[in-house]
């Protein structure tokens, strides 16, 4: 329909203003350590040209000399974030005009730890607003505008899109966005630019968080199945996508995963999966169903999903690729720490 595009543009744009701005109510971050390396990378990649934390190593440790587990020592002892720098790399441009404040008033760290806590929120709001926005042009392609507003609001606001995405820079925020770009490029018209972009967007996200390896598959795997003659170009894609991450660890930590491999093991994935699975959906404290409960009507949705024209088998990947990201997480610890909610999903 003419003017279609524009309108959807427009919504598209209004979600992403009402998201962010709601998401900055509170007016502070709600970060822990996991989020400093991501906050304060752009800060040292801007100020020293470096992705290694020596140079502000005691601004990242928070005064901590022991059990500062958001920071390690890779190759030849340089420290390094425990986890992917695509989130931080991919914001350093907004850090700038902070930057050169500082730099002008010779990097106070008082006001140097002040942007910080600033630009975390400032930024993990726009990425999750923007994947808000990115969300609802993809449901606009399936159902109407009043559907789609509604559905993006319960996107927005009824899951921990709000509550953690959009409060502090995890890796949840980005790992929304690209998997929602990812929805939005396959369902699209296949050409050889959009394959490419395809490929690309679901080799980032499980560089960004590689648990979602298992949902960035999905499209691709799809698309590579329907559009084989594109193949090509979403296999570039992935490889110039995961290029930079992967180089990074190699050079910084000597594996392909980074950090994770310094630190991890084995023993976390030896869990009971039928007392994790039920922890995860059902726990009063953590269950997904009990913190966004709309989704108890997901299955009843299914089967027009699987039978939609174009997007039926998609829809059937997505699937498999959500159950198989609940077994996998069925057999680590379902709880997840100390905080509340369903941290893992």
């Amino acid at each position: 329909m003419k003017g279609r595009p524009r309108a959807d543009f427009i919504i598209a744009l209004l979600a992403v203003l009402a998201s962010f701005a709601i998401y900055n109510v509170n007016l502070r971050p709600i970060n822990s350590g996991d989020t400093f390396p991501s906050s304060y990378l752009p800060f040292d990649l801007l100020r020293y040209h470096t992705l290694y934390f020596n140079p502000m190593a005691d601004l990242v440790k928070q005064g901590h000399t022991t059990d500062c587990y958001w920071v390690t020592p890779g190759k030849n002892r340089r420290l390094v974030s425990l986890y992917p720098v695509v989130t931080p790399v991919a914001i350093t441009p907004l850090y700038l005009p902070m930057a050169l404040d500082l730099a002008r008033r010779g990097w106070p760290e008082d006001r140097l730890q002040s942007d910080v806590r600033i630009m975390e929120k400032l930024c993990a709001s726009l990425i999750a607003a923007l994947s808000a926005g990115v969300m609802c042009l993809a449901l606009l392609r399936r159902v109407d505008a009043r559907t789609a507003v509604l559905l993006t609001a319960a996107y927005a606001f009824g899951t921990n899109t709000w509550v953690i995405s959009s409060q502090a820079l995890w890796q949840h925020g980005m790992g929304e966005l690209l998997l929602a770009a990812s929805l939005l490029l396959a369902t699209g018209p296949m050409t050889a630019r959009r394959a490419f972009a395809l490929g690309a967007v679901c080799a980032l996200a499980p560089c960004n968080r590689p648990p979602d390896a298992l949902l960035a598959a999905a499209p691709a795997l799809w698309a590579l199945w329907t559009h084989r003659r594109f193949a090509p170009w979403l296999v570039a894609g992935a490889l110039l996508g995961a290029a930079p991450e992967v180089l990074y660890n190699v050079i910084a930590t000597g594996h392909l995963v980074g950090a994770y491999a310094l630190e991890g093991d084995a023993s976390f994935f030896s869990h009971n999966p039928a007392t994790g699975l039920a922890g995860l959906l059902f726990s009063p404290t953590h269950g997904l169903f009990v913190f966004t409960p709309f989704l108890l009507f997901l299955p009843f949705a299914l089967r027009r999903a699987f039978g939609e024209p174009g997007t039926g088998r998609l829809a059937v990947f997505i699937s498999a690729a959500m159950g198989a990201q609940l077994l996998v997480y069925s057999l680590a610890n379902w709880a997840g720490g100390a905080s509340w909610g369903p941290r893992w999903l």
